[in-house]
């Protein structure tokens, strides 16, 4: 990617055929590649993520030049999460 490893804040969320990041403070949301295990974890105990869920997160990642990314190519900026550092159930505080 042409940009260099950053912090983050926002939501992680993750349905059917997609995985996105919709970071803090805009409108924009990133197809997501990379580390998203610890943000499966995030979720309460006994809760299915199958049917898709959301999760807020604090990350480190690198942000896509402008293109086509994700499913479809619906995205026009994809972020590979290289850590999270902290992850939980909404709400986002």
């Amino acid at each position: 990617f042409g940009t260099g490893e950053r912090r983050f804040t926002g939501v992680y969320a993750e349905g059917l055929e997609v995985m996105v990041f919709e970071p803090a403070g805009g409108d924009e949301s990133w197809a997501v590649t990379g580390e998203t295990s610890s943000l499966r974890a995030a979720l309460p105990h006994g809760v299915d993520p199958a049917p898709g869920f959301r999760v807020c997160a604090t990350i480190m990642g690198r942000v896509s030049p402008i293109g086509r990314y994700g499913h479809l190519g619906m995205f026009s900026r994809e972020i590979e999460i290289t850590q999270v550092i902290e992850a939980h159930p909404e709400p986002c505080t």
